[in-house]
């Protein structure tokens, strides 16, 4: 009884989270999204705090619940230092909640630790789960597109370019949905049933057409990251690697039917960034589909065998070697403007506060906050979400922010940046913590599903470079570390037994 009871409780917490809480509209629309998004989170995260006495309790009096994991202690140690932290606050009143519109205060910081224990301890039926929230994703991911082709069906208020589907922000929108692309990603390349890879093939195309049209950079950043690492099991044989190809394919098609679209319907289309144009408004991704359809049909119909896993060392020595290449560009075009004239005016080779859509700026802030802090709030921080106070109260001291003052920044766009300052060094070691050791366990476990929630907390991770947490896709992550350790602890029952 107590096993259905607990059962039902933990799908129920999922549902709220990864279904519920994206697809919520408040009756405020877009401009106050994100406060009533929080607002929504905390009043169902109340309800399941509550009812999880039972759970925990029950567990508790039969000795069910098992040993502390590696994981578990990041975790518990995290929310240590996050308390530590709030306490030696100088903005308590902040740090308790956070920041209007972001909330990533202590109440969420130990809402986010709450959430794991009870999915690594509860959850079941995990697949299930996953395939649900990413048939949800279908509604959110379509009216995004429409959205940013300036359509807006649904009444919501507030409608604005920057604002798309039932989330909101286009960074919000991103943040979570970078997350179900990297486990549709998985869950297409291993489908070898034609059913499963049909249905799959669909919800992943439409995933990538929003992907490619919401307009925040950081998802193609996360995107690519995430393809090249997939690229290494898919060099093995000739039909792991057709359909790697085909996940291309589904790729430039959708970038080729949004410019087919802009084409036909002048304007339609919301422009919002130069490689958000070329990627999704231009015809290069129609050349590139043209070509990858051909290097499809050579290695299906020409090709017998194919072993290419010695290339990938190959691949990523030359992206690797791309990037230095742009870094070194960056670098010269910076310091010596006059020496790469046809770069000079290009902000995304040009070191500064425009850096990658003001991103120079929003780290350099960061960066200046955590140096001018005293040497005891580098160890633990200036409390959880006091980023905003703390930099605005300090203006002679991170005189970056200057230039923001009509934009104020409750974040550096880099999670762990943020996290450094807000929580410290014991905060952000204690954080990283928490996502190396699962995405390490993730990685080398056997199980093909545990690759599916691996890439959904790379997306996160890999995206969040660029972003920052907040109320949509931060609970969904930890979710996702939840459900590795569900299953570590479900593998070693079943093996002891």
């Amino acid at each position: 009884m107590f096993k259905k009871i607990s059962t039902f409780w933990a799908i129920a917490l999922f549902a709220f989270i990864a279904v519920l809480l994206p697809l919520y509209i408040p009756k405020n629309g877009y401009s106050y999204m994100g406060n009533d998004k929080y607002i929504f989170f905390l009043y169902g995260m109340t309800a399941f705090v509550i009812s999880s006495i039972f759970c925990f309790g029950y567990a508790l009096y039969k000795r069910k619940l098992p040993k502390l994991s590696t994981p578990d202690w990041f975790v518990l140690a995290f929310g240590i230092c996050t308390i530590l932290s709030f306490l030696l606050s100088a903005h308590k009143n902040v740090a308790l909640v956070g920041n209007d519109e972001w909330n990533m205060g202590l109440l969420s910081q130990l809402l986010f630790i709450f959430i794991y224990f009870a999915i690594s301890r509860f959850l079941e039926h995990t697949k299930k789960c996953i395939y649900i929230v990413c048939i949800a994703g279908i509604p959110m991911a379509l009216l995004a597109i429409v959205n940013r082709f300036g359509w807006y069906p649904l009444p919501i208020k507030g409608q604005h370019p920057l604002y798309v589907s039932t989330i909101g922000n286009i960074n919000w929108f991103c943040g979570y949905f970078i997350i179900l692309v990297g486990m549709e990603l998985v869950l297409y390349f291993q489908a070898k049933a034609w059913e499963k890879k049909l249905i799959f093939g669909i919800t992943l195309f439409i995933s990538l057409l929003a992907l490619i049209c919401q307009g925040s950079i950081s998802g193609y950043v996360a995107l690519f990251v995430l393809l090249l690492i997939l690229l290494k099991p898919a060099l093995a044989c000739k039909q792991t690697f057709l359909t790697y190809l085909e996940i291309y394919l589904l790729l430039f098609s959708g970038c080729t039917l949004t410019y087919i679209t802009g084409y036909f319907i002048p304007g339609a289309y919301v422009e919002y960034d130069a490689i958000v144009d070329l990627v999704a408004f231009s015809v290069l991704p129609c050349i590139c589909l043209f070509c990858m359809a051909v290097l499809y049909m050579i290695i299906r119909f020409r090709t017998s065998t194919l072993h290419l896993t010695f290339l990938y060392k190959y691949i990523i020595g030359v992206v690797i070697t791309l990037f230095v290449g742009y870094l070194i560009l960056c670098t010269v075009n910076t310091l010596f403007p006059q020496a790469t004239p046809f770069l000079n005016g290009i902000s995304l080779f040009t070191f500064n506060r425009y850096w990658w859509s003001t991103r120079g700026g929003t780290y350099a802030i960061g960066v200046q906050a955590y140096l001018s802090l005293p040497w005891h709030r580098k160890i633990i921080g200036i409390g959880p979400d006091c980023f905003l106070t703390y930099v605005y109260d300090n203006l002679d001291k991170v005189t970056v922010a200057e230039h923001f003052k009509l934009q104020p920044l409750a974040n550096a766009h880099n999670e762990f940046l943020t996290m450094l300052v807000n929580t410290g060094l014991l905060g952000l070691v204690t954080y990283a913590g928490i996502f190396a050791i699962s995405i390490k366990n993730a990685f080398k476990n056997t199980k093909p599903f545990m690759k599916v929630i691996l890439f959904g907390i790379l997306g996160y991770m890999i995206n969040n470079f660029f972003s920052f947490q907040q109320v949509i896709s931060t609970p969904f992550v930890f979710v996702l570390l939840g459900m590795v350790e569900n299953l570590l602890r479900k593998e070693k029952v079943n093996a002891s037994n």
